[in-house]
């Protein structure tokens, strides 16, 4: 149950449930078949079930299939990424731009902190180990709160030089995450919160943008954990000071 519930969008956890699933039920029709108690219901079902898995399965659709030879052929890159992708979880050539940014900062093993889980595949691509020991770091921060302090902790006493944020990931809307702002000097959306202070990792000065992905040169200190984890808007950020000014006004 725990495997379905928080994890049912990895490939990984599927097969074991599958492989039961396709010996139990070939296991009864081998006997029936063997006994020649298959009639003419169950053969019908069973080739309409085999055709139903061809035209349903991803690598037999029209724009997929396509690909065979491109993928036979030739290495993987970011844009077959992206045409072969059944989920965009990862917009794979803005994340490439952010790999070849770091690639360029020549980063050394616990100089990286890829703030949300969908930027995990960075570490590989660029060799690197984590800045801390927890991978999936965002998701330890929202679902895990009673172990905030090892959180802290943990990025204190790490050597991280450059954090990667992804906006969408951490609540923004795609059109607000790949929105340009009219201020040429400001990378971010104009929804970012640029007068958001001492909060990490958002209050980390951004060096460099693609698309929803964010690059943010370390500053120390570092900043507090927002309460959610999520990052705030800017309306919200000035509302959130708004009112604690209103509060100091009335004591």
């Amino acid at each position: 149950m725990q495997s379905f519930a928080f994890q049912h969008l990895f490939d990984y956890v599927h097969p074991p449930s599958h492989l039961l699933a396709i010996t139990v039920i070939g296991g009864y029709l081998g006997s029936r078949f063997k006994n020649r108690s298959l009639t003419w219901g169950w053969k019908g079902g069973m080739a309409l079930f085999l055709m139903m898995v061809v035209f349903s399965f991803p690598a037999f659709k029209p724009q997929r299939a396509m690909l065979w030879k491109t993928c036979l052929l030739n290495s993987s890159d970011a844009r077959l990424k992206s045409q072969l992708a059944l989920l965009v979880q990862v917009d794979w050539e803005d994340l490439d731009a952010v790999k070849q940014y770091l690639q360029s900062q020549n980063l050394k093993d616990g100089q990286l902190h890829c703030y949300n889980s969908t930027l995990v595949y960075l570490y590989p691509e660029l060799s690197v180990k984590p800045a801390t020991r927890f991978v999936f770091f965002d998701s330890v921060l929202i679902f895990c709160p009673n172990h905030r302090k090892e959180l802290y902790t943990a990025i204190n006493e790490s050597s991280q030089e450059f954090i990667v944020t992804d906006l969408i990931d951490s609540g923004f809307g795609r059109d607000a995450a790949l929105a340009k702002s009219s201020n040429p000097s400001q990378i971010m959306p104009p929804d970012y919160p640029v007068s958001l202070k001492g909060a990490y990792p958002w209050s980390n000065p951004v060096v460099f943008r693609s698309g929803r992905y964010l690059v943010h040169q370390v500053a120390r200190p570092l900043g507090k954990f927002l309460g959610s984890g999520k990052v705030p808007t800017e309306t919200q950020v000035k509302e959130f000071y708004r009112q604690q000014e209103k509060q100091k006004q009335q004591k």
